[in-house]
């Protein structure tokens, strides 16, 4: 999503700005989750396009737990990350 927009020109600094990504690790994100995906046996069919990263972001643990808890109900339920 993130490359998707930044290829496009659109901004992502609402995202940058509440500690939801850093740019500079978008592709290491995504590397990592491939591997994940693939040892729990997923097909990966989303190759990452390329695009220029800059250094921008620091990511904030609590933010992303609070954002991913507003959109996941099951998540909300579950609990499974303690603040």
């Amino acid at each position: 999503m993130f490359v998707g927009a930044i290829l496009k020109g659109k901004s992502i600094n609402g995202y940058i700005n509440r500690g939801l990504v850093e740019v500079h690790n978008i592709k290491f994100r995504h590397d990592e989750l491939v591997k994940e995906m693939i040892k729990r046996g997923y097909n990966h069919k989303s190759p990452l396009p390329n695009f220029e990263a800059w250094e921008a972001g620091n990511i904030d643990i609590l933010k992303n737990f609070d954002d991913l808890t507003m959109r996941c109900p099951e998540c909300r339920i579950n609990g499974e990350f303690k603040k």
